[in-house]
């Protein structure tokens, strides 16, 4: 029992000993697994805090890829630039928010080819098909087009990449689209105010050179004037000779005509301004512009009742609009409808950025229209050019550009509108003004006849310009006066201070070599301010205007003039005179 008992025992000690080197083991094991499990948490915090630094990287590159993208999108806004891609394999198109808001598209429609060209203009859409097409076939795309959006007009460029296989079959298209109609606006203002400097420019040598040949030429034209108009009273029983002095005589005043519309043009006429209404311009002139037209012509008038007033010369104002009218009139060879319109219209400075020199404002509107046969691009360029025409020999080609300059000087412009076979619009902007209308006066251009006593009367004669002063001189002769020469002021003042006869009227003209005759005058009205004066001349100007002769008291007669008009300016002069003493 004992001895069963030992064995028991022993048996126990080996199993508790196995069970200890067990237990050892396990130790062990749990040791190292102690060790296993820190390290492996070292690890998996070392990790983890890669991880969580990795996540706050990532999150960091996507914010800064989602504002990247905001400022992308943002700077594609303000630049009007958006982007696309065209899957040519499935034929799928996508945008860019900005490309939708370009195409004027709600954001997310689904867009193909067709859906853009349907948007591209239909004047356009041919050459874009052209591009794109040669562009599929590796050509580079990079156009500049318009869109059709409600009616509205927008012009982009668009420049794209294609993508090709192996064959070199497209497979996709990357592309921007930009909208560039503000900075074509700006573009197109540039060159039109570039093209219309130069245009004034051009003018303004043009009316320069215009100015001084007319100068010359009215002092050639009073020479045949008067000297027709001598032969005619020496010869007017001999109608032979009559037949040929007319015809000199009518060429002269056509060619006098011709001058005025040239001083007008180059500015060298003074002009009087006054208050005037243009509705009431033209109904003034309505019988008149009657006469210009053929039966087959109407005219329409569309007034405005509350016309705003203008300040302007009327009559320079009723030229305006009769020299439309004629060049309506001379548009529609077989007939026609001229419309002439008034209005008032007030204009902002975003609208007067293609006018020159141009201020927002109120402005009054003369419009002219015609349904004749309409001008193409390069007749419209020349129409305000001095001597150009389309009427062959039977027109000046100064009509329009007397109408030109008189609308510079009034500081406004003209718009021109044409279309060929269709016909054509002026329309001529002047500033309004807000002074009112007052009563009309006779003014000093009319002369009353006042028969006098010429036989004991007097006439210095002061021009610089010996055949206007003889053929002068005769016609004052002929007509009863004692006339006395002098080529200029100098001379005339010796002359008046040496003749003990004393004379009724200095006859003077304004321009001379040595002094004006506005030197002649001021000498005069300290050594003999009771001798009237009449002035003469072939052109006014800055130096010489009106308003200076006007505040002398006296009056200009415009060479060449008709005999006639002289003779009355002197009796008026002399008579005026006499009164004065009397």
């Amino acid at each position: 029992m004992e001895e069963r008992s030992d064995k028991e025992l022993e048996k126990l000690n080996l199993e508790l000993a196995e069970y200890k080197s067990e237990l050892d083991k396990c130790h062990v094991f749990k040791q190292e697994l102690r060790v296993s499990y820190k390290d492996l948490e070292e690890r998996v915090e070392k990790s983890t805090a890669a991880l969580r630094f990795e996540i706050q990287e990532r999150r960091q590159i996507e914010d800064a890829l989602r504002e990247s993208e905001a400022r992308l999108v943002d700077a594609q806004e303000v630049a009007h630039i958006g982007c696309w891609h065209l899957d040519l394999v499935r034929n799928n198109l996508i945008w860019t928010d900005e490309n939708y808001r370009i195409f004027g598209i709600e954001i997310g429609t689904v867009m193909d080819y067709e859906g853009f060209c349907a948007i591209v203009h239909p004047d356009d859409r041919e050459y874009v098909d052209k591009k794109w097409k040669a562009a599929l076939r590796g050509e580079p795309y990079d156009i500049e087009h318009r869109l059709l959006i409600d009616g509205r007009v927008k012009r982009v460029r668009e420049k794209a990449e294609l993508h090709f296989d192996a064959d070199g079959k497209p497979l996709s298209g990357i592309g921007i689209t930009q909208d560039i109609t503000a900075l074509k606006t700006v573009e197109f203002d540039k060159i039109r105010l570039s093209d219309q400097l130069l245009q004034a420019q051009k003018m303004k040598a043009i009316g320069t050179l215009a100015g001084g040949i007319a100068h010359d030429f009215n002092n050639i034209l009073t020479v045949i004037l008067n000297y027709s108009a001598i032969a005619q009273r020496e010869f007017r029983e001999d109608y032979r000779l009559d037949r040929f002095l007319r015809p000199i005589s009518e060429a002269a005043k056509r060619g006098a005509g011709l001058v005025q519309q040239l001083l007008i043009f180059s500015k060298h006429k003074s002009l009087q301004s006054s208050v005037v209404n243009l509705s009431d311009s033209i109904e003034q002139i309505s019988k008149m512009l009657g006469a210009l037209i053929s039966e087959d012509i109407i005219i329409e008038k569309e007034l405005s009742e509350n016309l705003a007033n203008i300040e302007a010369d009327s009559a320079r104002v009723e030229q305006v609009i009769t020299n439309l009218v004629v060049n309506a009139v001379a548009a529609m060879p077989g007939g026609g409808r001229i419309k002439l319109r008034t209005e008032n219209i007030t204009l902002t400075e975003e609208e007067m950025r293609a006018v020159p020199g141009g201020k927002s404002g109120s402005f009054v509107c003369l419009i002219v229209e015609d349904t004749g046969t309409g001008m193409d691009a390069e007749t419209k360029e020349h129409i305000f050019e001095p001597f150009f025409t389309t009427k062959g020999t039977k027109g000046t080609g100064l009509g329009l550009a007397v109408i030109y300059g008189i609308v510079q000087d009034l500081k406004g412009w003209i718009e021109v509108e044409t279309k060929m076979v269709v016909g054509s619009s002026f329309k001529v902007f002047l500033p309004a003004s807000d002074k009112k209308l007052s009563e009309k006066s006779d003014g000093k251009r009319f002369f009353e006849r006042i028969t006098i006593d010429k036989g004991s009367r007097r006439i210095l004669l002061v021009e610089d310009e010996e055949l206007v002063c003889r053929s002068t001189r005769l016609i004052l002769t002929e007509h009863g006066y004692d006339v006395v020469e002098a080529g200029g002021t100098n001379e005339a003042m010796g002359i008046f201070k040496g003749d003990k006869d004393g004379f009724d009227l200095v006859l003077s003209d304004v321009i001379m070599p040595d002094k004006s005759g506005f030197d002649l005058f001021d000498e005069l009205s300290e050594s003999a301010p009771s001798t009237p004066v009449l002035f003469m001349s072939g052109y006014l100007n800055d130096k010489v205007d009106i308003e200076e002769i006007n505040s002398k008291g006296c009056v200009c007669v415009q060479k060449p003039y008709q005999v006639e008009e002289l003779l009355m300016a002197i009796d008026a002069a002399i008579s005026g005179a006499q009164k004065a003493v009397g």
